[in-house]
């Protein structure tokens, strides 16, 4: 496909629907009606994504050096290892650049609807998302494990930002040490997959922990299908409401990445309490239910052996 805008080309599958979103993402509308190969059509959205998402960075030593403009500022945040040595927390995903900018959306939060704010993010790496936050206004914690923590801090302190504090917060902890919950606004981006499917019953717990019914915690979450993913969102279900929520201005990047951001409100106590009992009566149905066709199937197997002994 020739990108200034050429005649289209015709690829060896035809693919409506990749055709529709890489026509959007790279505002080329003779796309349209064009069939190409999916895996071009990909590379063009992706590039796309790339362009308006993941904000200008460049190599300094071994690491990766990020600029993101908050709130007419210039966030810097450094990647330790950059993109091929990084570990996990050390680099920024593409769940972390969605939240970033889902703050940042006045359809969604309008100007200084932050401020003042108490806000916690879990599982924070490189900090961009909690790092936004402050710059609107809001108290920040950011989180990590303790191995995280000196780059948290590394990033917390190049930009001056004095209202960003940095503690080790292990998920399963019932608190925040030195930061009494609830807190206002919890933030999680990229915590659901594969490599941690052990730890995120824990990561409920604290979450439950930190939050209370009046407490707004947005997840932004990337689909891999991994089994640990419906088992998170169950566990999640059983003490919060969780409602998907999208920016129009990135709703169809989002899509194509398989990223989704939703908004969690805990349950009361009496909810969680009248849920309990539901639950356990649905249970003891069950079982009546259970011991009534077992009474039957036996009834039934002695009527037939009565009969043959006839």
């Amino acid at each position: 496909i020739d990108a200034s805008g050429g005649p289209p080309c015709h690829g060896p599958v035809p693919c409506p629907n990749f055709c529709w979103m890489a026509a959007d993402v790279s505002s080329h509308a003779w796309l349209k009606d064009c069939t190409i190969d999916p895996g071009l059509a990909q590379s063009l959205a992706f590039a796309r994504w790339d362009e308006i998402l993941r904000p200008a960075h460049r190599e300094v030593g071994d690491d990766d050096v990020t600029e993101f403009v908050v709130n007419k500022k210039t966030l810097i945040i450094h990647e330790s290892g950059g993109k091929k040595n990084g570990t996990i927390p050390e680099v920024i995903w593409g769940c972390g650049l969605a939240l970033a900018h889902f703050l940042q959306d006045e359809e969604m939060f309008p100007p200084r609807s932050l401020i003042g704010n108490r806000c916690l993010e879990l599982g924070s790496g490189t900090g961009l998302v909690g790092l936004t936050a402050a710059l609107l206004g809001c108290e920040v914690v950011l989180s990590d494990l303790p191995e995280v923590l000196p780059q948290l801090q590394a990033n917390v302190e190049r930009n001056g930002i004095e209202t960003a504090s940095v503690v080790a917060v292990p998920w399963g902890a019932a608190s925040v040490a030195g930061h009494p919950a609830p807190f206002d606004l919890v933030l999680l981006s990229d915590v659901v997959y594969m490599g941690y499917a052990e730890d995120l019953a824990k990561l409920v717990t604290t979450l439950s922990a930190v939050c209370d019914t009046n407490t707004t915690a947005l997840l932004c979450y990337k689909r891999r299908f991994h089994d640990c993913e419906q088992a998170f969102f169950e566990l999640l279900s059983k003490e919060f409401t969780v409602k998907a929520v999208t920016s129009p201005k990135y709703a169809e990047l989002m899509m194509f990445e398989d990223i989704h951001i939703f908004q969690l409100h805990k349950f009361s106590a009496m909810y969680q309490e009248a849920v309990s009992a539901e639950r356990l009566w649905q249970q003891k149905v069950l079982r009546a239910k259970l011991a009534h066709r077992n009474n039957m199937n036996k009834s039934n197997n002695d009527d037939s052996n009565l009969n043959d002994n006839v």
